[in-house]
C-alpha cells in the first residue's frame, strides 16, 4: 500500500535502540490516533524536541542490528552532544532498485539544546 493512489500508509516502522538490542513498534502520530480513534493497549509515548537526524542503509533483510549506528555515536560523543531520549529509527523507504532490495531508515537521535 505503500505509495498507493487508493490507501494512505499511517503507521510506521520504528525501531528504539538500548544498547545494544533494537525493539519494533508501529509508530502513530498522536493527532492520526485521535483522528482514527485507533484503540489500543499499550503505548510508548516518544517526546517531540531537537534531535541530531542522518540517513542509512538497512542493507540486506536479516543484517541489520544497532552495530549499524557506531559512527553515528562516535560522532554524537566527538562533538560532546548530550543524549536525551530514546535513539529511534524509522524506515522511510524501501523496494527494488536494479533488481535490489534495499530499506533506508532515519535515524533520530534526541539531544540537549
Amino acid at each position: 500500500m505503500l505509495n498507493s493512489n487508493n490507501h494512505m500508509a499511517f503507521a510506521e516502522s520504528l525501531c528504539l535502540f538500548k544498547e545494544n538490542q533494537e525493539n519494533w513498534y508501529f509508530g502513530f502520530d498522536q493527532q492520526d490516533i485521535k483522528d482514527l480513534d485507533i484503540q489500543y493497549n499499550q503505548f510508548k509515548e516518544l517526546k517531540g524536541g531537537l534531535c541530531i537526524c542522518t540517513t542509512i542503509d538497512m542493507g540486506a533483510i536479516g543484517s541489520f542490528s544497532s552495530a549499524s549506528l557506531s559512527s553515528i555515536m562516535k560522532y554524537v560523543e566527538e562533538n560532546h552532544y548530550i543524549i536525551n531520549g530514546e535513539v529511534r529509527g524509522v524506515i522511510i523507504g524501501r523496494g527494488y532498485e536494479a533488481g535490489k532490495f534495499s530499506r533506508v531508515m532515519e535515524i533520530q537521535i534526541p539531544v540537549e539544546q
